[in-house]
């Protein structure tokens, strides 16, 4: 049975709820908003407790009440406006020659074989989900090599309040809206560059986000003393404190806390994003991976066993090896990978999958990969090299592992295959991008009297740009715009009148007596949408 996604959260009850004592200010000028702005009046109309929000003018489409409604449109308006300024990523970030990251007071980290400070890695993520500028904060004094003369001279230095001179300087902080900054917790604050930061730049009218890497103590007190440092500037309290120790494996934290902020970058390039994913044994099929991500711009992910295979493991003439043993009883076999799914795996369109045959068979060791990800909307071209051994089924068996995907032919190489041969094979492949039951949908269930009254949720219709709307039909039209979903409305076949009373006793009458009342109309395909916005009144 098919598993769909239900959100049912479009209930006129909460959509009520309104800014009630809440004073707003019309003005001709256009006002802008924050994210923290925008949190602020989400947790208001939640019945938290929040700061003042006098002084702004929250009614957005002007029908004299602040609710849900507008809480929509802010966040329209303010995702907009924070694509439109430029970003910056500022960062301090100090690795150890010794494999320290005194940054941080942590080991450095070490991904894909390179190793970055631990907040220094933070801020390239950040920089690529974002498409911000980068900017690293450097010190013309340089720190001691050993990790815990660093550590002393740190504290040092916080104690005399020292300002270190700064080696590096930003040209045109001016064109900058938005700037991330990040640092490490030393002794419970910022190090002190960061303060030489601040001092040197008036952030007055932008918005900070500060981002750090820590080991226990978090942000500590620090946000407060950039909000002082800074008092002109709108300083988030949403940024993002990571432990040193997960920073490595961070990428999907950062990632997810960009899009909430709704920073994630516009991107304008719609081609294809291709990834070409591969178990070598002997180089080959690392070779002629290279080649297809070569010819095809795409990225590289090597399917690495925990247990890797010796050249031992390999001689498929011992019948003592590991491979002969492992074939001979592929039942009960299971080699687990280093990393099952690649990093970002859901923005690529088109997946190679590389492998040696073995026995006639694409080598287990791509098992797991196959197995452990949805490629749902994808095109998977398998390939795999040998000697002798054709291509044969592995393709066929390795999609019905996968049960998701839309696997095409495969081919098989040699270790003489040229880069032209392979590279013209992987270009004239037909990588249409497949159609999918990846769609979303829209149900509602509204009913707008024409006396101004939604007798569904016993509630004022809604009026916006002079057009009336039920509430929740309202609601629909907002998740519409921010979704591109299909839309269905849900129409009982006999009316339910004009009358309020009369709607109303018809309502609790089919409550009372569990009446489900004929539909009108009906949605043709339900199978195509994998996820189903449920809106009604209550």
């Amino acid at each position: 049975m098919k598993m769909k996604k239900f959100l049912t959260g479009i209930v006129t009850t909460v959509m009520c709820m309104t800014a009630t004592g809440f004073s707003t200010v019309h003005a001709d000028t256009k006002i802008s908003f924050t994210t923290e702005y925008l949190k602020n009046l989400q947790d208001f109309l939640l019945g938290r407790k929040t700061p003042d929000l006098n002084g702004k003018d929250c009614d957005l489409n002007g029908d004299g009440r602040v609710d849900v409604f507008d809480l929509c449109l802010m966040r329209q308006e303010c995702i907009k406006s924070n694509n439109q300024g430029k970003t910056l990523v500022v960062y301090y970030s100090l690795v150890l020659p010794d494999g320290t990251d005194a940054s941080a007071s942590a080991s450095r980290v070490i991904v894909d074989g390179k190793p970055y400070g631990t907040t220094e890695y933070m801020a390239k993520v950040i920089q690529e989900e974002t498409g911000a500028d980068l900017f690293e904060i450097q010190t013309v004094q340089k720190y001691p090599d050993e990790y815990r003369e660093v550590t002393n001279q740190a504290s040092e230095e916080k104690e005399a309040g020292f300002r270190p001179e700064l080696a590096t300087h930003i040209d045109n902080i001016d064109q900058y809206d938005t700037i991330f900054v990040g640092y490490p917790n030393w002794w419970g604050d910022m190090p002190m560059a960061l303060y030489s930061f601040f001092d040197e730049y008036d952030l007055s009218g932008k918005t900070i986000i500060p981002f750090n890497s820590h080991g226990g103590s978090g942000f500590s007190q620090t946000v407060q003393s950039i909000e002082k440092l800074e008092p002109d500037a709108e300083v988030s309290t949403d940024g993002l404190s990571i432990s040193r120790g997960t920073v490595f494996e961070s990428r999907d934290t950062i990632s997810e806390w960009i899009t909430d902020l709704g920073y994630q970058k516009n991107n304008a390039d719609d081609s294809p994003k291709n990834l070409v994913a591969y178990y070598s044994a002997s180089g080959t099929t690392e070779k002629i991976a290279t080649y297809i991500a070569d010819a095809m711009n795409a990225d590289l992910f090597e399917i690495t066993p925990i247990n890797e295979y010796t050249d031992s493991d390999l001689n498929w003439t011992d019948s003592e090896s590991r491979v002969v043993r492992e074939h001979n009883d592929l039942a009960n076999v299971h080699v687990e990978l280093v990393q099952n799914k690649p990093d970002n795996f859901d923005k690529y369109d088109n997946v190679f999958i590389g492998y040696p045959i073995w026995w006639q068979e694409a080598s287990w060791v791509v098992n797991d990969f196959v197995t452990e990800n949805d490629f749902t909307g994808k095109n998977v071209i398998p390939f795999c090299t040998s000697m002798s051994s054709p291509l044969g089924a592995s393709g066929t068996k390795l999609a019905e592992k996968s049960g998701t995907g839309n696997w095409l032919d495969g081919i098989r190489f040699t270790s003489r295959s040229s880069e032209e041969d392979v590279q013209k094979w992987a270009k004239g492949l037909d990588l249409t991008k497949p159609v999918t039951a990846n769609k979303t949908l829209i149900a509602y269930l509204s009913y707008p009297l024409s006396d101004g009254t939604d007798a569904n949720g016993s509630a004022s219709r809604v009026i916006v740009d002079d057009k009336l709307y039920g509430s929740v039909e309202y609601m629909a039209k907002i998740i519409e715009k921010n979704t591109d979903a299909d839309v269905f409305e849900i129409q009982p076949a006999e009316s339910y009148g004009n009358d309020f009373n009369t709607v109303a006793d018809r309502a609790l009458d089919e409550q009372e007596n569990n009446i489900l009342p004929e539909l009108l109309n009906h949605i043709e395909n339900l199978d195509q949408y994998d996820t189903i916005f449920i809106g009604y009144p209550v």
